[in-house]
């Protein structure tokens, strides 16, 4: 699987990964602290919010990155295999597109329910805050996390398989609300993995990740039912 994928010896560790990880939820709980929310916050203000710590959290996963590894060609954003990995996620995009489609026809025939209405949730009040936020920053953070350290470093270790499952289900944990099972972010979450894995590339599973995003973002305007 995945020509392009980064040899083993040249991928981060798995203790390593850990550390990333533990130290990215250590930037956010000293965030809240520093910059506690205001009683009853505006949406708006709390996209915003969540922009500014994942823009701090990301330029120190590329300053990491770019001090350890010394470039970022091992993650695929440089040269033929960026252009591969964009290439591959418009691919995994437009096949998800189509999958999502036929998922609403069987709904509709069987369950007289809208599927695309079940994900798609109430329209955003602040929608440019939620796209800075829900497309652009919160995929990039993710997909430096989860897939350029913590799913490099397990399959270093356990292989795709596993690591692609254990990735998800973190990725669906991240994502879980009270009542609520996130089985459409663990689907994400293994898409995204194959998506990496299948390119080499990062753009591949950012992509597909941040149009999954906009997609379902915009489906909440239609209303389905």
């Amino acid at each position: 699987m995945g020509t392009g994928f980064m040899e083993p010896r040249r991928r981060p560790a798995i203790a390593e990964a850990a550390f990333v990880i533990v130290f990215l939820f250590a930037v956010e709980f000293l965030a809240s602290k520093v910059l506690p929310l205001p009683e009853n916050p505006s949406e708006a203000f709390r996209f915003y919010a969540t922009a500014m710590v994942r823009s701090l959290e990301i330029l120190l996963l590329l300053l990491y990155w770019r001090f350890r590894f010394g470039n970022f060609s091992l993650l695929g954003l440089r040269g033929t295999l960026a252009v591969r990995g964009i290439k591959s996620g418009v691919r995994f995009s437009l096949m998800l597109g189509g999958f999502a489609l036929f998922l609403e026809v069987v709904f509709r025939l069987t369950l007289s329910k809208s599927f695309l209405g079940l994900i798609a949730g109430n329209p955003p009040a602040s929608p440019f805050a939620l796209v800075l936020a829900g497309v652009i920053l919160g995929p990039l953070f993710e997909e430096l996390a989860l897939r350029g350290f913590l799913y490099s470093a397990f399959r270093t270790r356990y292989g795709a398989m596993l690591s692609t499952l254990a990735t998800a289900l973190v990725f669906g944990a991240l994502h879980y609300k009270a009542g609520a099972v996130p089985l459409v972010q663990v689907a994400g979450g293994i898409v995204f993995s194959i998506a990496y894995e299948k390119s080499g590339s990062l753009a591949a599973p950012l992509l597909v990740h941040s149009l999954g995003n906009l997609a379902i973002f915009s489906l909440s305007y239609l209303h389905l039912k």
